[in-house]
């Protein structure tokens, strides 16, 4: 969970590069994967890298994650 918050907190600061570096430990754990993935693909829409964020969030719907309907959304405006 610390590097959840760590994320979280960089994201809020507008370090949105140092936040996902932080929500790329969360990959190896299966419980925070889909957290970190999200957040990932917020982060990359924030830094305005699209293709990034269109990456994670085919990922994430590939996947099936948890977030995979917010991720749907947010592809279609993205």
């Amino acid at each position: 969970k610390y590097y959840l918050f760590k994320g979280f907190t960089e994201m809020k600061l507008g370090d949105f590069k140092a936040a996902i570096k932080s929500f790329e430990y969360l990959n190896s754990h299966s419980v925070h994967r889909h957290y970190g993935l999200w957040y990932t693909g917020l982060s990359h829409v924030a830094n305005n890298d699209i293709p990034a964020a269109r990456q994670v969030l085919e990922e994430i719907i590939a996947t099936d994650g948890h977030y995979k309907k917010e991720a749907k959304k947010l592809l279609r405006k993205i």
